[in-house]
Parts: C-alpha cells; structure tokens; sequence
C-alpha cells in the first residue's frame, strides 16, 4: 500500500500534493482497499519534510520580499543623493536683454578641425521669452532669430590695455 501511495503522490506523474488529491490519484489509478482514505492521510502527514519545507519556502519568500523592499529603498535614496550633487554642479544661465552670448554649432561636420571651437560669433541677446526661447541678434543688428537656451553662453569680454600690459618672463 505505501508504494502504491508513494508512487501516485511522489512518482513522475505525482506532484506533492495533499491527503486528497493523492486518494483520487489511487482511485484513478484502479486501486482500491477498505482502509485507503485513512492510510492515505496516515501517509501524508508521516510525510512531514514536505510540510516543514512549505514552511521554510514561504519565510525565505518572506525574507526575500523584505530584502527586495530594503534594496528599492536603497535605491530611491541613492537616487535622491545622486541628484542632489549633481544638480549643485549645474549652474543656471539666466540671460537679460543686451547681453552677448555665443551660439553652440551643432550641425554635424565630418572632417572638422581637431581644435576648432562649435562656438560661433558673437550676439546680442533680443528678447528673453519663458521657456529658455531667446531671440538673438548678431552684433550688427541685421539678423535675428529664435533658439533654445540651452545652445547659448554668455560671451565674457577680457579685453586688457597692450600699452600698460607686460609679462616678464625669465
């Protein structure tokens, strides 16, 4: 009687299953005696590694749950650090009307210089709209159109008189 019970409950075709399923799978079976639902059940609990294994499965899924949750809240600080230093390091360009700025060229050039600059000219900023839209000029007053704050830089003028300027080099 166990090697049939243990061939329908733990054999290829079997599948750990409870006290009744296993009876309906000796029943299915063609097996049959007058004690079998209470051997059947007699033989399920014996099986009590099963059991106990149930139940270390559902705490380590229960552990595993806790360290999933410790490891998004690592995360999301770690996230929150992250960005905190890294928008300490972005400097805000607020640009007024009558600066002078310089335009980031960004079509692409196959052969470019090694050292020449995407920076072009020198403009005159027009207009200030929200947004970080800023009509601009060039410096003679002729030409003037719309691009996004985010290609311009302020154009700082270190002029410095060649009459009273000298470098002393030894």
């Amino acid at each position: 009687m166990a090697s049939i019970l243990s061939h329908c409950r733990d054999g290829a075709g079997g599948g750990h299953y409870g006290g009744s399923r296993t009876l309906a799978k000796v029943m299915e079976a063609s097996f049959y005696w007058s004690t079998l639902y209470k051997v059947s059940r007699a033989y399920i609990a014996a099986r009590d590694k099963c059991q106990s294994e149930g139940e270390q499965r559902l705490a380590q899924m229960n552990e595993l749950e806790e360290f999933r949750l410790d490891a998004y809240e690592n995360a999301r600080i770690f996230k929150e650090k992250t960005k905190r230093c890294h928008d300490h390091l972005i400097k805000t360009k607020d640009f007024h009307e009558g600066d002078r700025v310089l335009l980031y060229n960004s079509r692409l050039r196959l052969f470019s210089g090694k050292f020449k600059s995407r920076w072009a000219g020198s403009y005159v900023v027009k207009h200030v709209s929200s947004y970080c839209a800023n009509e601009i000029q060039n410096e003679q007053g002729n030409d003037s159109f719309k691009v996004n704050g985010h290609k311009l830089k302020q154009y700082l003028i270190r002029g410095f008189d060649k009459q009273s300027s000298s470098i002393v080099i030894k």
